[in-house]
């Protein structure tokens, strides 16, 4: 009797395992098939991302106010940091700058750590510190 549920075991387990691998190819294709989807549709994305720059940048450029030119060259900053780490490190050099013009230390800190934080991710620990 224990051969018996042994071997009733394992063909149950096989059976399982082989289901297990369809609905996971399954998963996997409609993966694939997001992933080109998102790939054809980079145009659009890299069209949206420089719309939401230029903005950012005619509003800096219209801005009066120290705070809100900080606070706008963080979201350049911020825009920047996923895609091309010399701009978004220009732009935390310049959110310094204004952060030492209106004299907030905490400003100035976190300035400073959006450029350690472009510094590490190109390698560059030492100069992060």
């Amino acid at each position: 009797m224990p051969k018996k549920v042994y071997i009733y075991v394992m063909v149950m387990l096989s059976f399982l395992c082989q289901e297990a691998y369809a609905v996971s190819s399954l998963r996997i294709d409609s993966l694939m098939n997001k992933l080109d989807s998102v790939v054809a549709d980079r145009e659009n994305f890299s069209r949206l991302r420089e719309s939401h720059i230029a903005t950012l940048k005619r509003d800096l450029k219209a801005a009066t106010d120290d705070s809100v030119r900080y606070e706008l060259l963080g979201n350049l900053f911020d825009t920047y940091k996923p895609y091309n780490t010399d701009s978004a490190y220009y732009y935390s050099l310049q959110r310094e700058n204004v952060a030492r013009k209106i004299g907030n230390p905490v400003f100035v800190a976190n300035a400073r750590m959006n450029q350690a934080n472009v510094l590490s991710a190109v390698g560059m620990y030492h100069e992060a510190m």
